[in-house]
């Protein structure tokens, strides 16, 4: 809900200020660096500020002095990231209170709180544990195959990385079959024993990551990239065309990193 202006004054409306304003900053350099590697995600910047400030101008008569509507934050938090989702949250927050007197400028900051705050990490902590809960509850029924459809999309690095040893865990030691659709090629080479490229509905390729992911002109056609990996070596080997000698895991680049430098050894 939106507090409205002269409800906070005072040393708690600077305090709120002052670490809105940090936090807001924070937000908007996880954005700005989210754009620099993903700049097809600049519209969805916009269109997500848009979502959310219309659907907020949306009052609910609720406690004196405070209003209440539906809260956009929760589901930008959940396609962009909690951080993201304050940054957003707290621009949309002074535009009302600049062009629709709703909220306020002395309560901006406690708006950034409870609306940016509260709303984009409960959202993103929400969507985490029943993404965990789902899973749980498919391993429970002990399946023949799980089918994953975008499994890594919202999650932080460190919450990747637990997905991925779980699942490799699963597979190996429980013997789970696990069908995972993806547009990361990273995390493909990071996990996949079998790669299948589909485009426009129909399969044009099937088989080990190996061949699939070092096959440049492949992926050209498929409006793909090789995994970043692949891309370094294929930069700094002297016959990139060889694509044994291209790797796609970081254990096979130790491997090849390690036979050049006993190749070194052994000329010297």
């Amino acid at each position: 809900m939106h507090i409205s202006e002269g409800i906070i004054t005072g040393v708690p409306a600077v305090l709120y200020t002052a670490g809105s304003l940090c936090l807001v900053g924070f937000g908007a350099k996880k954005m700005k660096d989210m754009a620099a590697l993903h700049p097809e995600k600049k519209a969805l910047f916009g269109m997500a500020g848009a979502f959310i400030f219309f659907l907020s101008l949306i009052p609910i008569p609720a406690f004196t002095g405070t209003t209440s509507h539906p809260c956009g934050s929760p589901l930008v938090g959940i396609l962009l990231g909690p951080w993201v989702g304050i940054a957003i949250t707290g621009l949309t927050l002074l535009l009302q209170a600049a062009f629709f007197a709703h909220g306020g400028f002395s309560t901006w900051g406690a708006n950034v709180i409870t609306l940016g705050v509260g709303g984009a990490f409960f959202g993103w902590l929400s969507f985490r544990i029943a993404r965990k809960v789902g899973l749980a509850g498919l391993i429970a029924m002990r399946p023949p195959l799980i089918l994953l459809d975008e499994p890594f999309a919202g999650l932080d690095p460190a919450s990747t990385d637990h997905l991925l040893r779980l699942i490799r865990h699963l597979n190996s030691h429980h013997h789970y079959t696990f069908v995972i659709v993806t547009h990361d090629i990273n995390i493909a080479s990071l996990i996949a024993k079998r790669v299948i490229v589909l485009v426009d509905g129909r399969i044009i390729a099937d088989g080990p990551p190996k061949d699939i992911l070092t096959n440049e002109k492949l992926l050209r056609d498929s409006r793909l990239e090789p995994p970043i990996l692949t891309q370094l070596f294929q930069r700094i080997l002297d016959d990139p065309s060889k694509n044994d000698r291209i790797p796609v895991t970081i254990d096979e680049a130790m491997d090849i990193l390690n036979s050049l430098n006993q190749n070194q050894r052994f000329d010297a």
